[in-house]
C-alpha cells in the first residue's frame, strides 16, 4: 500500500483503477479512502507508532481495501451517460 501512497503524493490524481491480468477494471482506490486508512492505524503519535503504521501499510494488499463495486463504460459512450451514473450515485 505504500506504493499507492507514493502515486497519490507524486501525481495530481484522486482515484486509481485496479485492473486484473486481462486489464479489466476490478476495483478502485481513492485518495480519501487511502487517507482514512492511514488515520485508522494511528492510535498514538510516537517514534514506534510510525514504524508500526508503516509495517501495517506494507502488509496490506490493494485487493483487500479497494472498492470492488465499480461501474465501467466504453470509451464511445456519450458523456451524458457517465454524468447520469454520477448523479444516481452521489
Amino acid at each position: 500500500m505504500t506504493k499507492i501512497g507514493d502515486i497519490f503524493k507524486n501525481n495530481n490524481i484522486h482515484h486509481i483503477p485496479v485492473v486484473d491480468d486481462e486489464r479489466k477494471v476490478v476495483g478502485m482506490i481513492s485518495s480519501s479512502d487511502y487517507n482514512k486508512l492511514l488515520s485508522t492505524f494511528t492510535f498514538f503519535k510516537n517514534e514506534k507508532s510510525e514504524a508500526y503504521n508503516l509495517a501495517v501499510m506494507r502488509a496490506l494488499l490493494v485487493k483487500d481495501v479497494m472498492i470492488k463495486q465499480v461501474v465501467t463504460l466504453q470509451s464511445d459512450y456519450p458523456i451524458s451517460v457517465a454524468a447520469g451514473i454520477f448523479n444516481e450515485n452521489l
